[in-house]
């Protein structure tokens, strides 16, 4: 049920949900109003037919907000835009590494992007992360429904550490490791690579390990759409913030993970050979 108000002064919807399993189980629901309206939601169990067991709690305050204010633009030129998922609260912007990047208080929160299947043969996943806990192994960039179904994968361990998982034709490789390398509460670039033969993860530019042969074909479903910061079924959410998500269909070597950590991260570390060429040849 959904209301306006602190306190749920005015019945404004009703939301039917059927639960498919434990966890979280993500939903949508359109409702009237404006924006700027102030809403609450409560939770009443069905126990079956029209018999109701017990209600929630009124929830916590939010505000309805732009639908245009829940894209994430894609920087790139393929214009792959996201959206924001599971609540409105968390898209504010916080500062981060390149600009600005976005908090992710956990739970359902998300973003949704296209379903963005690879078919190169090559892969190349990346994202600076300041992780508030690491338990539950949150996704960071992931085309999965589910928590054990993915295509491609780039997570955080438990142990502070970095995992990608990657569908190659049904088989399933999986890499892990950097163990303790992912502090809480500080900025860290962690990445994966695949060039149809190895799978190698990265923490701030540095390889985690000498990789993990990963050969065939990378999975594909049109169905299944990625996201960043969470599955598509909305139990593994990153709970942090998140700057520069790429998903590449390419390979990227060791160098120039380094040399995109340090551009980003400490860019006084370039130094520039000889003046700035600004006639031709111009290259």
């Amino acid at each position: 049920n959904a209301g306006v108000g602190t306190q749920a002064q005015t019945l404004i919807g009703t939301q039917t949900v059927v639960h498919t399993g434990s966890g979280v189980e993500a939903f949508s629901a359109a409702v009237p109003g404006a924006v700027g309206t102030r809403l609450t939601a409560t939770a009443t169990e069905q126990t079956a037919g029209p018999v109701y067991g017990p209600t929630s709690e009124i929830s916590g305050l939010f505000t309805a907000v732009s639908a245009a204010a829940l894209v994430v633009p894609d920087a790139s030129a393929r214009r792959s835009s996201g959206t924001f998922a599971g609540g409105t609260t968390w898209a504010a912007a916080v500062a981060a590494v390149a600009d600005r990047g976005i908090a992710l208080p956990g739970g359902n929160d998300r973003v949704v992007l296209p379903a963005l299947d690879v078919t190169s043969g090559a892969l190349t996943l990346s994202a600076w992360v300041r992780p508030t806990t690491v338990a539950g192994s949150p996704r960071v960039i992931a085309k999965a429904d589910s928590a054990i179904s993915g295509l491609y994968e780039l997570s955080l361990t438990p142990a502070g550490g970095v995992s990608a998982r990657l569908d190659l034709s049904g088989s399933v490789v999986t890499l892990t490791g950097g163990a303790g390398l992912v502090t809480l509460g500080a900025w860290h670039h962690v990445a994966a690579s695949w060039d149809g033969a190895t799978l190698t993860a990265y923490i701030d530019g540095v390889p985690v390990g000498p990789g993990t042969p990963a050969v065939g074909t990378l999975s594909t479903d049109l169905a299944v759409r990625a996201t960043l910061g969470n599955v598509e079924s909305a139990d593994r959410g990153l709970q942090g913030s998140l700057d520069e998500a790429r998903i590449e269909h390419v390979a990227r070597s060791a160098d120039w993970m380094a040399t995109s950590v340090d551009n980003q991260s400490a860019p006084g570390t370039f130094v520039q050979v000889g003046p700035q060429q600004t006639s031709a040849p111009a290259n």
